[in-house]
């Protein structure tokens, strides 16, 4: 292989690298700009209260705070990539990551007090940011794959 044919199969990588990863590409503008209505707003507090009363039964209040977390950042991702829901991948995705913050809570052995806001929060930053690449790559797949099939002389079916 040429020097130019690799330095250009390494741009492109590149360039594909950064297509994926760019928070640019991965949060739109309807992401940026998106707000809970009052309704949404009443149900996750509703939620909110029925989860901890649960945790509470159970002794177990000193998780209540990564398990609000991890289901306010599934609702929120559910919510913002609403428009996927007809595809096993986005489901698929979505269940992964919650048996992931599921295990996560559940199985680690916490201090008394339970973890600590910056372990949450960094976790949590963490899977919205990875969750949003994975979604991210299989719309542009998507998108790749509608664009070759409804090119001339190519039938969708």
């Amino acid at each position: 292989m040429s020097a130019s044919a690799r330095s250009t199969s390494e741009t492109q990588f590149v360039k594909k690298i950064k297509f994926y990863f760019s928070p640019k590409n991965i949060f739109t503008k309807e992401d940026r700009q998106y707000r809970l209505n009052w309704r949404q707003s009443l149900c996750l507090i509703a939620f909110s209260v029925l989860a901890c009363w649960f945790l509470d039964l159970e002794g177990k209040f000193d998780i209540s705070r990564p398990v609000l977390a991890g289901l306010g950042v599934i609702y929120i991702i559910v919510q913002l990539r609403w428009h996927l829901r007809n595809y096993v991948w986005f489901w698929v995705t979505i269940i992964f990551f919650f048996m992931l913050y599921s295990v996560l809570i559940f199985a680690v052995k916490w201090n008394t007090d339970g973890p600590s806001r910056g372990i949450i929060g960094g976790l949590m930053g963490i899977s919205v940011y990875l969750i949003f690449v994975i979604l991210h790559a299989f719309e542009a797949r998507l998108k790749r794959a509608s664009i070759t099939t409804t090119q001339p002389g190519h039938h969708a079916i």
